[in-house]
């Protein structure tokens, strides 16, 4: 049986025993154009290697983690992420696994991981496979939320850069408020809380190969999601569940408001609740390690 390795730079605990240090570590340091920091989010890469190696390993799967290639042994596999390349010494002896992303293809890569299945369907490359999402850290546990008759908190789910430039309006922001409609945008944030009472997202074109883990996260959470689909999304989402847009200004308005329908959220809400949501990271996780190891 082959032996699996992830692979990363460092080394951190399970998310089990400490979630926080997987929540801002390692940051993006983005800035505005007077060189105000504006952001921090974490990197990928680590979702990418950690994460998973702790998801694998706490199933009880035969996995470790190493931070270089050099030593290891005969007939490896070896899952890594793009931003790890540099730590990466060549060995035709081990199997290379590339966790896709939103990075390019090395071409060391005998195996690639994605979690879009557009991209998958594609047929564009050999020997590539699907790995959806993993959910948020801080998300893994259920919110145990109790629902609201009419939603208040609406949260942005994502980074500055793709916040909805019309939210940024002052004026636009006190008449939602007034209405009782309270935008939170905290862009150092990749988790819902249970003060949410739905959460948003504006995909830019660019982003419509990306996964359709906000879809899996609403349904894990029973929080409603207004978001432009894209098509792993739409093919994922089940009949009035998620609220589906144009990515403009009226849509999306018009869905805060239509959501805050007493009788829409409560719908909504009740059919995410009819949904037994399970984490698909870990099973497709735990048939993955399988099949290397027996390469």
């Amino acid at each position: 049986m082959r032996p699996v390795y992830f692979l990363s730079d460092r080394v951190i605990c399970n998310y089990l025993e400490d979630p926080n240090s997987y929540s801002f570590m390692d940051f993006n340091v983005i800035r505005d154009k007077t060189s105000k920091l504006v952001n921090f989010c974490l990197k990928g890469k680590y979702v990418h290697s950690n994460y998973l190696y702790w998801i694998a390993k706490n199933q009880n799967l035969e996995v470790q983690l190493t931070t270089e290639t050099a030593s290891l042994p005969k007939n490896s596999v070896v899952i890594f992420h793009y931003d790890h390349k540099d730590l990466i010494k060549i060995r035709k002896d081990i199997v290379y696994v590339q966790v896709l992303a939103d990075r390019p293809i090395h071409p060391i890569a005998d195996y690639v991981l994605t979690s879009s299945k557009i991209f998958l369907n594609k047929g564009l490359i050999k020997n590539i496979l699907y790995l959806p999402e993993p959910l948020p850290v801080k998300n893994i546990l259920p919110l145990n939320k109790n629902h609201k008759n009419t939603p208040t908190i609406f949260r942005f789910l994502g980074l500055i850069e793709s916040f909805p430039k019309f939210l940024f309006n002052e004026d636009l922001n006190e008449k939602l408020k007034k209405d009782n409609i309270i935008i939170k945008k905290e862009f150092n944030k990749n988790f819902i809380e249970v003060e949410d009472d739905v959460f948003f997202f504006m995909r830019k074109p660019e982003q419509f190969i990306k996964h359709s883990n906000r879809i899996d996260l609403s349904y894990h959470t029973k929080i409603p999601y207004i978001g432009n689909l894209n098509d792993d999304e739409q093919n994922e989402a089940i009949n009035d569940t998620v609220i589906n847009v144009e990515p403009i200004e009226e849509a999306y308005i018009e869905a805060f408001y239509s959501i805050k329908k007493e009788d829409n959220y409560s719908r909504i809400v009740n059919n995410l609740k009819q949904i037994n949501y399970k984490n698909q990271a870990d099973i497709y996780l735990k048939e993955l390690i399988s099949f290397f190891q027996k390469l």
